[in-house]
């Protein structure tokens, strides 16, 4: 205990360690750490869920219906991406006489 087992840069709320060293130890004695120290969230189950609201996952969590939890709050990029909106063009004045002489294109 008290041991440094390996050094990197905090990314987000996790460090990434490019050389971790850890000390031999017996599988049964891993996987009650594992157990002891993964407590999921609600993040987790969020894309699974079809990128559910925080509030229905909350309230599964509440029931019960998703294990233990950590709810706190989570930002998720895809669904602020997917609530942006654009604006429509623009009334176009310009007209064609031939076929692809006008293209139009979203780039």
């Amino acid at each position: 205990m008290g041991q440094e087992l390996g050094i990197g840069p905090k990314v987000g709320r996790m460090f990434l360690v490019d050389n971790l060293h850890l000390p031999l130890v017996a599988p049964e004695s891993v996987a009650a750490v594992v157990t002891v120290f993964f407590i999921p969230s609600l993040t987790l189950w969020h894309a699974p869920l079809g990128h559910a609201s925080s509030s229905w996952l909350q309230q599964l969590a509440s029931r019960g219906l998703l294990g233990s939890v950590f709810t706190e709050n989570f930002d998720c990029v895809s669904c602020q991406l997917g609530k942006q909106t654009t604006l429509p063009f623009n009334t176009s004045e310009s007209t064609s006489t031939d076929i692809f002489n006008l293209i139009h294109s979203d780039v």
